[in-house]
């Protein structure tokens, strides 16, 4: 069991054997208050130290499972606090069928399994952490941190995997390149975040523009860049497609913004080239 800080009870969270049944709807508090906190469970973490219970019907301190314990003929009980990076954070419980379970040998063994419990709980603990910075670490390196669209770096990594591509399937590529109109005048006038806030909108709307493989990135300021996968191999039917899409990304950039209290319209200035292959490099397609 693992204890819940907000409510400050202890939640089973994994069992095995008979009579698991046991734990359902059970409440254990690790409060000294609260009759359900002189259980095994409840002392064993708030005092950080094994408990052991070698007559389950017979001992005072579980009264409020006496009843409850009939029914799976519990004889013995016995917990031990579990512990990540020297927190308690829950408990080993155990319950046995007959009375005086636990002698030496078994508290022994038991005390060693609760702290290779511990251990395990502390290294996930850890990786868990390494992988919340691993991809934190991502995030920063590829992705813009205003608009999370991919950034220049993660841009070109995509735009040559569509060139490659479009070589092997001879698909046509398109690579719209857009930017704001007097962009400069919202940032003036408004204030930066009021521009950032148009700049969020504008990713936000051209993500709705294009299909789940098209790519849209944030080269920074006001500069944005769509990649359009797998056009028609046929250049004038691929130009005739680009235009669609970029039609309606103009139209969309082109509709209201609701910037707090502030409305303002804009427009965007676009540049579009088709590519099949990797006859061009990527600096001469941007």
């Amino acid at each position: 069991g693992l204890l819940d800080q907000t409510s400050q009870q202890v939640k089973p969270v994994a069992c095995y054997g008979i009579g698991t049944e046991y734990l359902e709807g059970i409440q254990i508090s690790v409060s000294a208050d609260d009759p359900t906190g002189h259980g095994t469970a409840g002392t064993a973490i708030r005092e950080n130290q094994p408990i052991w219970i070698q007559d389950f019907q017979r001992d005072p301190r579980l009264a409020p499972w006496h009843e409850r314990g009939k029914k799976y003929h519990w004889g013995s009980v016995a917990a031990l606090p579990l512990h990540r990076h020297d927190m308690v954070v829950g408990a080993l419980m155990l319950y046995a069928g007959v009375t005086d379970a636990f002698e030496q040998a078994e508290r022994h063994l038991l005390m060693s399994m609760a702290t290779d419990i511990s251990h395990a709980l502390t290294r996930f603990d850890l990786l868990s952490e390494r992988s919340k910075t691993e991809a934190e670490i991502h995030r920063l390196a590829f992705y813009d941190s205003l608009t999370q669209l991919p950034n220049r770096r993660l841009l070109i990594d995509r735009l040559q995997q569509a060139m490659a591509a479009s070589l092997r399937n001879g698909a046509h590529c398109a690579l719209l390149f857009l930017d704001l109109d007097h962009f400069k005048t919202i940032n003036d006038t408004q204030g930066h975040d009021m521009g950032d806030q148009l700049l969020v909108e504008v990713a936000q709307r051209l993500h709705s523009c294009v299909r789940q493989g098209d790519s849209v990135a944030r080269l920074g300021g006001d500069e944005f860049v769509v990649i359009l996968e797998g056009l028609s191999g046929v250049a004038s039917e691929a130009a005739t497609q680009t235009e669609l899409v970029a039609e309606k990304i103009r139209n969309e950039l082109g509709r209201l913004y609701l910037l707090e209290n502030y409305e303002c319209l804009t427009t965007s200035s676009m540049g579009i080239c088709l590519l099949q292959g990797d006859r061009e490099s990527v600096d001469d397609l941007l």
